[in-house]
């Protein structure tokens, strides 16, 4: 089974048998890329065992080149994952068809993992937050910038704070700007 995710920066891809994750590698994203832009970048002969492929994207723009990428080469129609396919949730958020995929996926993948109730931050382009409760259901969350995302509009909407690369601080407290 090749998994993958398509996330406003990069594209994630995880291979795997059964449980059994073997392979992982990304690649960024690019709203423009076609079947066979992808299909250079991701070493197709790795790839030559795969007999299912599934996919959650954020980005609608890349949905006909990956669908084409796997028709073409591999004989192999993906499975797209829907925020309206049964995670076993209640829905609370509305109206549900706005819910992000990721979101939802991620909360089905802390409930199988942690139980429940449960809180799922996700920390990438966006930082999200949602709950899940203890009668399963999705209560929704918030979507703020992520970490690099407003490390960037304070370079650029401010006179004097630095680009700064985001690595872990020695201090939790700074004494720099």
């Amino acid at each position: 089974l090749l998994a993958i995710d398509i996330g406003n920066s990069s594209v994630k891809f995880g291979l795997f048998e059964n449980e059994i994750l073997h392979r992982k590698f990304s690649i960024p994203t690019v709203r423009t890329l076609t079947a066979n832009d992808i299909y250079s970048q991701i070493l197709p002969q790795s790839l030559s065992k795969i007999s299912a492929v599934i996919i959650s994207s954020v980005v609608p723009e890349l949905k006909n080149s990956f669908r084409e990428l796997f028709m073409e080469n591999f004989n192999i129609e993906p499975i797209f994952i829907e925020n309206s396919f049964d995670f076993g949730f209640e829905i609370k958020y509305f109206p549900p068809e706005n819910l992000g995929v990721d979101r939802i996926i991620a909360a089905f993948a802390a409930v199988e993992k942690y139980g429940k109730p449960c809180i799922i931050c996700d920390f990438g382009t966006a930082t999200t937050i949602d709950a899940v409760n203890s009668k399963t259901e999705y209560l929704g969350g918030i979507i703020t910038p992520g970490i690099d995302t407003l490390s960037e509009a304070l370079f650029l909407k401010t006179a004097k704070l630095p680009r700064v690369e985001i690595k872990k601080p020695k201090n939790v407290i700074g004494n720099s700007t």
